[in-house]
């Protein structure tokens, strides 16, 4: 699994209905805090410790020290700030190219195993007491975000 963290004063996902962008399904909003792409490869789908790999995860994530402080130090939790969690799903984070012009994604997880992990995702950090809001699994989204710093993180899990 592929996590891609970014520092954001504020990050919506709006989710449509089809690809044409044209009927808004729904709208999540967030203030402080991060937004979360997340993305399950083909072989997370044979790990035995998958959930236990994303229970250790959010966990850390209570205490990881993401977050600028007002003196521009990178030392504060999520937690201390009361920031809030928008997670994306994003199958691309598996993308590769080795010749021509076409990205290949079959490193990506199938369907329906990568849906599950995004869900006991959600569930974790929900259990770990953070404000989590998303966007819909394989579904016609369009991100929007304020970054701070910038600050990014790539953590494969």
């Amino acid at each position: 699994m592929k996590l891609i963290i970014q520092s954001v004063r504020e990050a919506q996902v709006e989710v449509y209905k089809d690809a044409e962008y044209s009927e808004l399904e729904k709208r999540e909003k967030i203030g402080v805090g991060i937004l979360i792409y997340f993305g399950v490869g083909k072989g997370d789908e044979d790990r035995a410790d998958r959930q236990n790999a994303l229970d250790k995860f959010t966990t850390k994530l209570q205490t990881l020290k993401l977050l600028a402080s007002p003196e521009g130090k990178i030392e504060m939790p999520l937690i201390e700030v009361g920031g809030q969690i928008l997670v994306i799903s994003n199958f691309t984070l598996f993308g590769s190219y080795k010749n021509g012009t076409k990205i290949d994604f079959s490193q990506s997880g199938r369907f329906s195993f990568s849906e599950g992990a995004y869900d006991y995702f959600l569930e974790s950090l929900r259990r770990k007491g953070f404000s989590v809001k998303s966007g819909k699994f394989g579904g016609d989204m369009l991100v929007s975000s304020i970054n701070i710093g910038p600050i990014n993180y790539i953590f494969e899990l």
